[in-house]
């Protein structure tokens, strides 16, 4: 289903389009196509985190991502969480949340962005509306498709 909307495009989204386009610009086109291949980059970087891990995410970011806003880079997910719990050595959380911390760590920019997606799209959904629990509802948001 198509929906005409009227948008404005920024300079930022205006260049971006214009320095990859060498004929007449398909706005619709061009747009419909930079956000299929985010999706696509985003599908194919979700990290397997255990269903607890994505817990102490969701937790860490109850409800306020919204990628259409900025979200500040580099992207610190590690850090989000220890600033959550208020500390600043590993050490001081318990040992299931240091082990969460560590994973998030160690992964990689695109990997992050891709779970800030998933937390977006997981406090975007209307609670009321979805069937399931935790684990169905975390399956269809995670499941990598190409």
């Amino acid at each position: 289903m198509s929906i005409k909307k009227s948008v404005m495009i920024s300079d930022q989204t205006l260049n971006f389009i214009e320095e990859r386009t060498n004929c007449e610009i398909a706005w619709s086109k061009a747009v419909n196509g930079a956000f299929s291949n985010l999706q696509l980059l985003i599908n194919l970087n979700i990290p397997n985190l255990s269903d607890k891990d994505w817990r102490i995410v969701l937790d860490v970011h109850s409800g306020n991502i919204n990628l259409f806003d900025s979200v500040s880079y580099p992207f610190r997910l590690a850090s989000d969480v220890m600033d959550h719990y208020g500390v600043i050595d590993l050490n001081d959380l318990v040992p299931e949340i240091q082990m969460t911390v560590k994973k998030l760590h160690g992964l990689t920019q695109a990997e992050q962005y891709a779970v800030y997606d998933v937390v977006g799209r997981f406090w975007a959904k209307n609670r009321s509306e979805v069937d399931g629990d935790f684990s169905d509802i975390l399956e269809s948001l995670t499941k990598k498709s190409a």
